[in-house]
């Protein structure tokens, strides 16, 4: 099963309780599902933020991602452009979409990014598939899985608890080799980089 169909993304949850008053629902993938969804999997450093129209009159993020930790479709060094949901336009007007990652330019992720039927490169599952990442008292990289903003569901349509998906302050090194081990399991190989990478140059821009 692919993960497309499990994520129903922008859903306004109404008449239920004012903590679920507006978040978005989506079908809580397994790690199996994630790594499997994931064209591109990696540490990746925030280099350039661009909010802008797209094609269809949504406000949306781009973002450049310099690899910092390849691990599936993109090696270290390379760029990756991720586009996401949402933003404030240099007009002002602003776009907020409950789940989506809220990053700034010089943040450090570990994302799970699957293609979009543009060609883009978007987050597994919005926010669930980019973890916070930050250097950890005894120096190493650690991440963290933030959910606010997202209303998880198992594939009953049951609720799923969110304390079985947040993860915190796990090291990187361990998110690596789980990621590795799955692709293994799941006879994935690392692959070529994807369309949305490039080695030491800058992604375009989104069109406008």
């Amino acid at each position: 099963m692919t993960l497309r169909p499990l994520l129903l993304l922008s859903a306004l949850l109404l008449c239920i309780t004012p903590r679920l008053a507006w978040a978005t629902i989506m079908v809580a993938p397994s790690e199996d599902e994630l790594v499997a969804g994931a064209q591109v999997i990696g540490m990746a450093v925030v280099q350039r933020l661009e909010v802008v129209l797209s094609p269809k009159g949504q406000i949306m993020t781009h973002a450049e991602l310099k690899i910092e930790r390849g691990v599936r479709g993109a090696d270290d060094g390379d760029f990756v452009s991720m586009d996401y949901p949402g933003g404030t336009l240099p007009n002002g007007v602003v776009a907020s979409v409950p789940g989506a990652p809220n990053l700034k330019v010089g943040d450090r992720v570990f994302a799970y990014l699957r293609p979009g039927r543009t060609g883009a490169l978007l987050p597994v599952g919005l926010r669930f598939g980019v973890l916070d990442v930050h250097r950890g008292k005894d120096g190493r990289f650690r991440a963290n899985r933030r959910l606010d903003g997202l209303t998880l569901v198992d594939k009953t349509g049951a609720a799923a608890p969110t304390t079985r998906y947040t993860l915190h302050d796990v090291v990187v090194d361990k998110l690596v080799e789980d990621a590795q081990a799955r692709m293994r399991k799941l006879r994935i190989d690392a692959g070529a980089p994807a369309r949305n990478t490039s080695r030491g140059l800058s992604i375009p821009k989104v069109a406008k």
